[in-house]
């Protein structure tokens, strides 16, 4: 059941699959509605539950929008941290060797797939769609990879090794007026710790900051500690409250 847009008694939501996790459902108010009630995610959970989904999970979700999903029997999944930069001072660009950064392709969507299914959890990778929807998120986006430019080892793949030119990291980032979002970030492990990740974050804070952007806003979970000091070595601050994905189960007993 691909995700589509599900009208019931006047509300609606994105209802079907989470992304390529089999078995798995989701129920996504559209982003400015208002709050769901209980009946209408009740009756979305029944109907994933009828299509065979065994859990459905929400998005992200602030604490003012998590109610209705409680009160219909979903529990906390993940909790994620919102990290704000002001792009007052941007952070000190550093010498990165070995590698080059350059305007993403479609083209380079399959190499940008296998970095993210590499750098997430099954849970978190992208898909074709979730990428697609990453990039449409907002009025101006913009796509850039990271190649490297000599052979990495790369421990456990068949060939043993990233060949010179192949891409080992990406970046979309988003702006909508004066906000900018960085929507996705990943570094393939062949290539952590050489400063990659710290790259393509400076570079989508230039970015947004010559479009005249004052904040940019990146999310990422609580056990990321790794992201976490990338963005806080960039200049990010953690905000006060972060988001929220919740889950339930959707076994015939567990249903209202």
């Amino acid at each position: 059941m691909p995700a589509h847009m599900h009208v019931w008694n006047g509300e609606r939501a994105t209802v079907g699959q989470w992304r390529d996790l089999e078995g798995c459902g989701v129920i996504a108010p559209r982003p400015g509605d208002t709050s769901p009630s209980v009946e209408f995610v009740d009756h979305c959970c029944r109907l994933l539950a009828d299509r065979g989904f065994k859990q459905v999970v929400t998005p992200a979700l602030q604490s003012t929008e998590l109610i209705p999903f409680l009160q219909a029997g979903f529990v906390s999944r993940e909790q994620l941290h919102v990290l704000v930069h002001d792009l007052g001072e941007l952070p000190e660009t550093r010498e990165l060797r070995g590698f080059s950064l350059r305007r993403g392709r479609p083209t380079d969507l399959e190499a940008v797939l296998e970095v993210d299914a590499a750098a997430f959890d099954a849970f978190w990778r992208f898909d074709e769609a979730a990428f697609s929807e990453a990039c449409a998120a907002t009025p101006q986006a913009r796509f850039r990879v990271a190649v490297t430019d000599v052979t990495l080892p790369a421990g456990n793949l068949p060939a043993g090794h990233v060949p010179s030119g192949s891409i080992v990291g990406y970046c979309v980032t988003g702006r909508s007026r004066h906000q900018g979002f960085l929507q996705r970030l990943a570094v393939a492990p062949a290539a952590q710790g050489f400063g990659v990740g710290r790259t393509l974050t400076i570079d989508a804070l230039a970015w947004l900051s010559r479009r005249r952007a004052r904040t940019c806003i990146v999310n990422t979970q609580e056990s990321n500690m790794k992201a976490a000091r990338l963005y806080l070595d960039c200049g990010f601050q953690m905000a006060p409250s972060g988001l929220y994905v919740l889950m339930r189960p959707l076994e015939e007993d567990a249903l209202r």
